[in-house]
């Protein structure tokens, strides 16, 4: 069974995924894709929190009050995450300090909303404790689903629960299209949303929720689009059969930016 990360590697470079699934060559840590896992755990972690932290808001809590509580739990969490990955943030010559710095805007602008809608729902519906935990729509977050039908597995970064509606969100850190989401994106969604339609009902769109601009971009699942993840997982699975390693890619951007670039690259001065 596939995970549906690996589709993703393929769709990246095919030489990759084999580098990695095949010859188990474990990839170079690069400060991106560590960045990118911290901001991507505060936000899980936080999930994690705030079900507790809706709870404990008085009926006397103003909107001033709730948006500091949410910015000292979501700094808590980051400070934490730092102090965690620290010794690879040494070895990336990442200072923690500035690190803290460039990404608690993130968090100080989600908190800004998410208590702005929570204070809206409490001035709306006058809920507070668990009655007003009841009233919010609900996210589990690290959400384990495979389908042997579909030959995929994969692990979600967030299911929101509306009204009996289950809407997969998958956070990502770095650069946002001017319009849409990147096409990786697209397949990792949609492969997401025909996972959930395995288990649940009324499962048809998904979010893409670029957490560096907080902005969430929506697609609605098709049949071109399951289409291309089934004929994107028969790729796949060619090439991680294959006794052949896949050749290089000809267009070196991808490579300049790749965990493996000293793999098939030696001799090649490529800078990130």
């Amino acid at each position: 069974m596939l995970a549906v990360t690996d589709l993703i590697s393929y769709l990246y470079c095919p030489r990759k995924l084999y580098l990695q699934k095949v010859l188990r060559i474990k990839p170079a840590l690069k400060d991106s894709i560590l960045k990118g896992t911290i901001k991507h755990k505060v936000f899980e972690k936080f999930s994690e929190k705030e079900q507790e932290l809706i709870r404990s808001i008085k009926p006397d809590s103003n909107l001033e009050e709730i948006k500091i509580t949410y910015q000292k739990n979501y700094s808590t969490i980051l400070l934490n995450l730092i102090q965690t990955y620290k010794p690879d943030l040494k070895k990336l010559k990442i200072k923690p300090g500035q690190l803290f710095q460039s990404s608690i805007p993130i968090y100080v602008k989600e908190s800004e909303l998410r208590s702005s809608a929570i204070f809206n729902l409490i001035k709306e519906k006058q809920v507070y404790g668990e009655e007003l935990y009841k009233n919010i729509p609900k996210y589990i977050t690290e959400v384990k689903i495979e389908s042997l039908k579909l030959g995929l597995r994969g692990i979600i970064d967030k299911i929101e629960i509306n009204d009996n509606a289950h809407i997969p969100i998958e956070l990502k850190s770095g650069n946002i299209p001017e319009y849409g989401v990147w096409p990786s994106h697209q397949i990792q969604i949609t492969s997401y949303i025909m996972l959930m339609q395995t288990q649940f009902q009324n499962v048809d769109h998904g979010f893409i929720h670029y957490i560096d601009r907080n902005v969430k971009r929506k697609i609605v699942i098709n049949d071109i689009l399951q289409n291309e993840v089934i004929e994107l997982r028969e790729k796949t699975l060619e090439t991680l059969n294959s006794p052949e390693l896949p050749p290089k890619l000809t267009n070196l951007s991808k490579c300049m930016s790749c965990q493996f670039k000293e793999k098939c690259h030696p001799n090649l001065q490529l800078h990130v």
